[in-house]
């Protein structure tokens, strides 16, 4: 081979190892990208959830506050005697 023909083989060379670590480095970006995803979904669902209780316990608040006068009108709407 000639002197020509070397210096080109070893420049392939060197690009081939700068590529396979440029395409290494895009992976492991890759990966990095699809973990950070699944962190901020990971969030938004325990976000969503903290708000599902909050709802929830202001439901439950509410049903205890009316529940007292519905058994009361539900008691004295019947067609039936009180006693006393």
């Amino acid at each position: 081979m000639s002197n020509n023909q070397v210096n080109t083989v070893k420049l392939l060379s060197t690009r081939t190892k700068q590529f396979t670590r440029m395409i290494e480095e895009s992976m492991q970006l890759n990966e990095l990208s699809i973990r950070v995803a699944e962190i901020q979904t990971e969030d938004q669902e325990a976000l969503q959830s903290i708000k599902l209780n909050t709802i929830m316990t202001v439901f439950s608040v509410v049903s205890l506050l009316f529940m007292p006068p519905v058994v009361t009108g539900g008691l004295f709407g019947m067609n039936v005697r009180v006693p006393g």
